[in-house]
């Protein structure tokens, strides 16, 4: 994972990727960018370790609350409580800020 994040920044650097057209090398760093994000998700995951996963759905909830998508957050809030129990806390949240769809969606996908 390493080595690969290491020679995507050299290939950049070294005006590699300037023989690829640009819509391509766009998607190029992007795939490169989210298979270096995923790397620490998934080595929790293998060691037991559900921190950073939990972290990333309730992050997701309440971007998906600001966006308006609030079927969306209520079903990163059950995955949430699906993988840890403490995250009802965050369930309790939205029930005093009166997110009534999301609370909904919330018991629907759990």
């Amino acid at each position: 994972m390493r080595a690969n994040c290491t020679l995507t920044l050299t290939a950049i650097a070294s005006g590699w990727t300037e023989c690829v057209p640009m819509w391509l090398r766009n998607q190029m760093l992007v795939f490169e960018g989210l298979q270096n994000l995923c790397g620490p998700i998934v080595d929790e995951v293998y060691w037991g370790q559900s921190n950073a996963l939990l972290f990333f759905l309730l992050a997701a909830t309440f971007f998906c609350i600001e966006r308006g998508n609030r079927y969306e957050a209520g079903a990163f809030v059950a995955s949430a409580i699906a993988f840890k129990v403490t995250s009802l806390a965050i369930a309790h949240l939205l029930l005093l800020r009166r997110e009534w769809r999301t609370v909904i969606a919330t018991v629907v996908f759990s």
